[in-house]
């Protein structure tokens, strides 16, 4: 199963990516997430690992491990299920559109089973539903955070991870 969202967010490619790239935002952002254990001494790259915590579809919380499998500054983050009841792929990529960025969010997913069959639909619709929702709220917290501190220029926790990283 494979879903695509899109949204503008108001504010340039290199805010937005400090923000989405750092997994320790997510449970602001992300409907479903309610927390993500990432150790602050680790640098966000290819091969990071980190833990969601996850409402499943309204079937209780579980716990998923995820690894970083792209990471491009500026451009795209991805990162893959390591362990879970089925293949998962999340990848976001951001571009310049006029005087902000264009986020593109993708999941894909093979559910097992005939209930994900019977249900494909439904399930499809939901998950795009969800991912919607994640970036309206990514925009929000995005934009109302510069309009609260005026201040694009702050230096996000992940671009200290990075800059450290090429130190």
């Amino acid at each position: 199963m494979r879903n695509r969202v899109q949204k503008y967010v108001a504010v340039p490619p290199e805010t937005v990516f400090d923000y989405l790239a750092e997994p320790l935002n997510q449970p602001d952002w992300m409907e479903v997430v309610s927390s993500v254990d990432l150790s602050e001494d680790e640098p966000v790259e290819v091969g990071t690992r980190f833990k969601h915590t996850v409402d499943v579809m309204g079937r209780g919380s579980r716990e998923m491990g995820l690894e970083v499998t792209d990471l491009i500054e500026n451009e795209v983050f991805e990162y893959s299920q390591i362990d879970g009841p089925y293949p998962l792929k999340t990848r976001y990529t951001l571009g310049p559109a006029g005087s902000g960025t264009l986020v593109v969010a993708i999941e894909e997913s093979s559910p097992p089973g005939i209930y994900y069959k019977i249900m494909h639909p439904l399930v499809k619709w939901a998950v795009k539903r969800r991912l919607s929702g994640d970036l309206a709220d990514l925009k929000t917290q995005i934009e109302f955070s510069l309009e609260s501190t005026g201040d694009e220029e702050s230096e996000s926790w992940l671009k200290r991870r990075l800059r450290g990283l090429r130190g």
